[in-house]
């Protein structure tokens, strides 16, 4: 055990975190292919639609279906967002229980790195990605962390969900400014169908990135060795 490990901060398991995390990340996953689902569905009705086949019962049943979806699929997202931003801020903390050095962004951009416009568009991604080279287990020196490549899971992950949120907005535009013609709103949907395959897609992939984080971190200080007593 290193004679300076006891200066560092205590290390906690983000084990307890992951699992509830996972829990919400499945059921965002399964909202996520559900939505697409339903956007394949809305997309084969607007085709209906212009040939007259559709009632205004289909309609009004279809449209109520799409406010549960969204409103499922947006819930889901924002606790799926603050489990994620948890599990981060104390895996970016245990990185002082680690001799970690040079580290560039705080563990308050965990946080703050969601809530801040624009900078959100990038900051979350650069989190997450020095706290996976710096819980790599490969190296203890509190300096080389920086030479770990980053994984193109955390590209792809952070990649789709850039996807998403762009489509997403994209769609609403669309759909709000189709003035209700049918044709439009059918292009709007595969607009919105390919949002919500990015989101479905992204939300897979975290959970891999949470996963494998969460069990690097726990590799690296089984080797660290924590102080007694600890």
């Amino acid at each position: 055990m290193n004679d300076s490990a006891s200066l560092f901060s205590h290390f906690v398991s983000t084990r307890v975190t992951f699992r509830w995390l996972s829990v919400l990340i499945i059921a965002s996953a399964a909202v996520a292919w559900i939505a697409v689902g339903f956007d394949i569905a809305e997309i084969r009705m607007f085709g209906r639609l212009g040939m007259g086949l559709v009632t205004a019962n289909d309609r009004a049943a279809h449209l109520f279906i799409g406010k549960v979806v969204l409103i499922s699929q947006g819930t889901m997202l924002v606790l799926t967002a603050i489990a994620f931003m948890t599990w981060l801020y104390r895996s970016r903390a245990n990185l002082r229980a680690f001799g970690t050095r040079h580290l560039r962004y705080s563990r308050n951009w965990a946080v703050f790195g969601f809530l801040i416009p624009v900078l959100n568009l990038f900051r979350p991604y650069q989190v997450t990605r020095e706290v996976w080279q710096a819980s790599d287990p490969s190296t203890t020196d509190p300096f080389d962390w920086k030479e770990i490549a980053t994984p193109r899971l955390i590209r792809a992950w952070w990649g789709t969900f850039i996807a998403f949120s762009t489509l997403k907005l994209l769609a609403a535009w669309m759909i709000l400014s189709s003035a209700y013609d049918p044709l439009r709103l059918q292009l709007a949907q595969v607009v919105d169908l390919s949002a919500d395959l990015m989101a479905a897609t992204s939300v897979t992939l975290v959970y891999f990135v949470v996963d494998r984080i969460t069990e690097a971190q726990e590799v690296k200080w089984s080797r660290l060795g924590p102080p007694p007593g600890s």
